[in-house]
């Protein structure tokens, strides 16, 4: 009746009814003390939960099952908030404790198997926590313990990149128990990188179902829905809602910084004043990161984008700032600076030139631009921004020869390039050369190109009124 009751989360009436079976038989196999404890640990009383389990070991050392319930009071102390290093490997050292003894006593018991497997996976002897988790995956008409096993084994091979493994040993996982909400995570991430995108969003949706605060799960379809023109304010109603509970908790600093990266991204184009929080939460994230040694690599990107924002909105001294705190972080990483930090740093210093550019600095700009030009040939705006100054101070030969460097030689669809030809010709009084260029644009390249239709609406004009004064005369 004890169990009838427990199974149906009655714990308090249980309770009564283990603490009966003590007065009447407090020798009786099972010890119900193990019960009785099961029962204060459902209501939240753990000490007394502690106590009930060390009496079953006072009156049988050899108790596996109060061994192994002991570890994982031990183990989940560990999660308790603002615990110093110390605290956590003092409580997880006492569980280990009480886990090799439960395994001592009882070798064979799936359960005390599994955890042996998640404590071996814990410090990464891979090999021994594959062993242990793919018994307990075995262990027949204990479904939770075999889900568990999978799990484990899954993680495993998700960490060593063998996803079809992982994909099965999840698959299987679930299969055991629908309920197993991390193995249900996994699959989800497993089925993405097998670019199963409907089966992906089916595994974290059933997360929500059951977690409806799942933070994780929330920023990930966000990012899902993110991919999509189509779907880009379900994926904004995704990232607000997992901010929203981030705020709720109190748990920035714990947060992925790239899901506020991606909802910055997708607000560039609507609504400025939110891509500019977005991303100061990004960079809060990575301070915090930083502080506690963490690695984060992509601080550099997030604040070239934060000063690209100050620059478009104008305040340029903001921006400047930020454009060289990015160069500094680069420039302080250790070891050979690789070709996407390489990418990184050149695209910050190119901005950076813009924005000297745009103060009229037009020297400290030039200086950057030459250098782009000259160690990464193939970088086209560097070449047309020169080419613009060179047309600023008349010099429209040496303009052309920089743009058809870049149509002639890097890319024979620049638009950018081909327009600012056509600009160029015009101002030179080019017309009709003009209008081939900028004709060229719509037929060849891109029909729908805006400014080439309203550069060439205007050549347009300046021909007819030309004709209709030629006329006149």
């Amino acid at each position: 009746m004890a169990r009838i009751l427990f199974i149906r989360e009655n714990y308090s009436q249980a309770l009564n009814y283990y603490r009966n079976i003590m007065k009447l038989q407090s020798d009786c196999i099972p010890n119900p003390r193990i019960g009785m404890g099961l029962c204060f640990y459902k209501l939240g009383m753990i000490e007394a939960a502690e106590r009930a389990f060390d009496r079953c070991i006072e009156s049988n050392p050899q108790d596996a099952t109060a061994h192994v319930l002991l570890a994982v009071i031990e183990f989940n102390k560990c999660k308790q908030a603002d615990l110093s290093e110390e605290d956590i490997r003092g409580f997880y050292k006492i569980g280990f404790i009480h886990l090799r003894n439960a395994y001592g006593a009882e070798r064979k018991n799936p359960i005390v198997g599994l955890y042996m497997g998640r404590h071996f996976a814990v410090i990464q002897d891979t090999e021994k926590a594959l062993a242990f988790a793919t018994k307990a995956s075995n262990a027949h008409g204990l479904k939770n313990v075999q889900s568990e096993g999978f799990y484990i084994m899954g993680r495993i091979h998700h960490q060593q990149e063998r996803y079809v493994e992982a994909l099965a040993c999840y698959g299987k996982a679930v299969s055991f128990n629908p309920d197993n909400l991390l193995a249900q995570f996994g699959l989800g991430q497993t089925l993405l990188f097998k670019q199963d995108v409907a089966g992906a969003i089916s595994a974290f949706e059933r997360i929500l179902s059951k977690e409806p605060k799942c933070v994780e799960a929330i920023a990930i379809l966000g990012s899902i829905y993110s991919r999509s023109a189509a779907s880009k304010s379900k994926a904004l109603e995704f990232f607000d809602k997992a901010t929203n509970i981030i705020h709720e908790r109190n748990t920035l600093s714990n947060q992925d910084p790239l899901m506020f990266t991606e909802m910055a991204q997708l607000l560039e184009q609507t609504d400025i004043s939110k891509t500019t929080k977005a991303y100061m939460f990004a960079l809060g994230i990575c301070g915090q990161k930083i502080e506690r040694g963490e690695p984060v690599e992509y601080m550099a990107e997030l604040l070239n984008n934060v000063a690209a924002i100050n620059h478009m909105d104008g305040r340029l001294d903001t921006a400047e700032g930020s454009y060289h705190k990015a160069l500094e972080l680069c420039a302080g990483k250790d070891g050979d600076v690789d070709m996407i930090a390489e990418a990184t740093i050149t695209t910050i210093r190119y901005n950076l030139a813009r924005l000297y550019e745009e103060r009229n600095e037009i020297e400290r700009a030039e200086e950057i631009y030459k250098d782009i030009a000259k160690n990464y040939h193939g970088y086209a705006d560097a070449h047309l921004r020169l080419g613009v100054i060179e047309q600023s101070r008349g010099n429209f030969e040496q303009a052309a020869e920089l743009y058809k460097d870049v149509f002639g030689m890097m890319d024979s669809k620049n638009v950018d390039a081909w327009t600012l030809m056509g600009m160029l010709q015009q101002k030179q009084n080019q017309i009709r050369n003009s209008r081939k260029t900028l004709e060229r644009i719509v037929k060849e390249i891109n029909r729908h190109d805006v400014y080439a239709l309203l550069a060439l609406g205007n050549n347009h004009l300046g021909i007819a009124r030309d004709e209709k004064e030629n006329i006149a005369m």
